[in-house]
């Protein structure tokens, strides 16, 4: 289960437009991702876990599959569902993932929703990082969008 949400989740991170095979393999994490958090329904808890481990284990693990899920149809440009995605992901992770706040930020931006957009690239830019300054930038961006609409 863990290698279905793991590879479901790198599928869509390292998407290549141009790959001609680009939409099959948006499918096929998509169905690895739909299958781990079907057979992390229905998993027992094994005996060396104790309640708390497994409920924990599985809330990474679910965090891991919604975040690729997220990616997935960002990439479809189905921002809607790619933001319900993240906004289920985001909460499960310890450490949240700079790229599922800053794809949640552009699943805003491209759904109007500005504020919220510039929200996510905040927290986005609060991870030091890669991503931090470019959270930074669209965030402000975004508040004045989001000024603007008003």
């Amino acid at each position: 289960m863990h290698l279905l949400a793991l590879s479901g989740w790198v599928i869509p991170r390292a998407f290549n437009h141009d790959d001609p095979d680009a939409d099959k393999r948006l499918d096929k994490a998509e169905a690895y991702e739909k299958h781990a958090l079907d057979v992390m329904g229905k998993m027992q808890k094994p005996a060396v876990f104790t309640d708390q481990q497994f409920a924990e284990f599985k809330t990474g693990e679910s965090a891991v599959a919604h975040s690729g899920l997220g990616l997935v149809y960002f990439r479809r440009e189905q921002y809607d569902e790619s933001a319900k995605e993240l906004q289920t992901a985001i909460p499960g992770e310890a450490n949240p993932d700079p790229t599922d706040l800053f794809i949640l930020g552009g699943d805003f931006e491209n759904l109007g929703r500005f504020k919220e957009a510039a929200d996510a690239f905040n927290r986005c830019a609060q991870i030091a990082g890669g991503m931090q300054d470019r959270c930074k930038q669209y965030a402000s961006d975004a508040m004045k969008r989001a000024a603007a609409a008003k």
